[in-house]
C-alpha cells in the first residue's frame, strides 16, 4: 500500500534526523584527529632522522681532493724508515713517516699536482734516494643534521691551513718571510682554530665532538711548529713536516668520520 504524504514526510525527517549524529559527531572529533595526526607527522619524522635519513634536517658535503706527497722509500720496519726520515730531515724534507698496508713510507713534504710533485722528484733523481708519488686522496665528506654547515665549515678549514702554510715554506726558502712573520701567521691559524672548536663545544652532536679532537691536534701541531720557527736555526723544514702531518690527518678524519 502506498506511503501518505504525510508518512512520507515522516520518514524524510527520520534519515535527516539519523545523518544529523554522525556529522556531529566528525566535527566534535576533528580536534582529536588534527592533533593526532600532527603527533604521527612528528613520530615519523623522528624516526626518519634517527634512522640516519635525515630528510628534514641540513645536508652539506665537501669536494675530494688529493695531495700529492713526495716518498723516499717504503720500508718493513719503523727503525729503518726513521733512519731514512733523519737524513731526510738533515737536507731539508719533512721526514714524516707514514705507515699504511704497504710498509712504512718516508715522505718528505705534500704538492698540490702530481706534475709538481714529480718534478721535484726527477731533481732529486740520481742522488742519495729515487723518490716517488706518493697520493694521499681526501674523500668527499658528507655532513648531515642541524649543526651541518658549522661542522663541515670547521673540517674545511684544514685544508686552508695547509694551504698557508704551504705558501709559508715557500716563502722562507726564497726568503720573501722571516721566521717571525711565519709565526704571525700561524698564530692566526691557531686562534681560527681555536674560534672554531669553542663553537663545536656548544653543540650537542657527536660529529662536531669528533671534529674538535681533530682540530685539537690541529692545534698542536701549529703549536710544535711555533716552537721550532722561533728557535735558534729556524728553516722551512718543521712547516713541510706539518704540511705532511695534517694532510694525513686529514685523510683519516674522512676515512672514518
Amino acid at each position: 500500500m502506498p506511503k501518505t504524504k504525510n508518512e512520507y514526510y515522516d520518514d524524510v525527517k527520520f534519515i535527516k534526523h539519523k545523518r544529523k549524529v554522525p556529522f556531529g559527531i566528525m566535527w566534535a572529533l576533528l580536534p582529536l584527529g588534527t592533533f593526532l595526526v600532527v603527533i604521527l607527522a612528528l613520530f615519523a619524522a623522528d624516526m626518519l632522522h634517527f634512522r640516519g635519513l635525515n630528510i628534514l634536517s641540513t645536508t652539506a658535503k665537501t669536494q675530494s681532493m688529493t695531495y700529492y706527497a713526495l716518498s723516499f722509500g717504503v720500508y718493513d720496519s719503523e727503525a729503518s724508515a726513521q733512519n731514512t726520515a733523519e737524513l731526510c730531515i738533515i737536507q731539508g724534507g719533512a721526514g714524516y713517516v707514514l705507515h699504511d698496508s704497504a710498509g712504512y713510507h718516508v715522505l718528505g713534504g705534500v704538492y698540490y699536482t702530481r706534475d709538481e710533485c714529480q718534478l721535484v722528484a726527477d731533481r732529486i733523481t740520481g742522488a742519495t734516494y729515487e723518490p716517488e708519488v706518493y697520493p694521499i686522496m681526501i674523500k668527499d665528506v658528507k655532513f648531515s643534521g642541524d649543526n651541518a654547515d658549522e661542522i663541515k665549515s670547521a673540517y674545511s678549514m684544514v685544508s686552508s691551513i695547509i694551504s698557508g702554510l704551504y705558501d709559508i715554506s715557500i716563502n722562507l726558502d726564497e726568503k720573501k718571510l722571516s721566521p717571525t712573520s711565519a709565526c704571525t701567521k700561524i698564530l692566526k691559524a691557531k686562534s681560527d682554530c681555536t674560534i672554531a672548536i669553542n663553537s663545536l663545544n656548544k653543540l650537542d652532536d657527536l660529529l662536531a665532538t669528533h671534529t674538535t679532537n681533530f682540530l685539537l691536534k690541529v692545534v698542536d701541531s701549529l703549536d710544535s711548529l711555533q716552537v721550532s720557527l722561533l728557535g735558534s736555526s729556524p728553516s722551512s723544514q718543521p712547516v713541510r713536516y706539518a704540511c705532511v702531518y695534517l694532510a694525513c690527518e686529514l685523510h683519516d678524519f674522512a676515512e672514518n668520520i
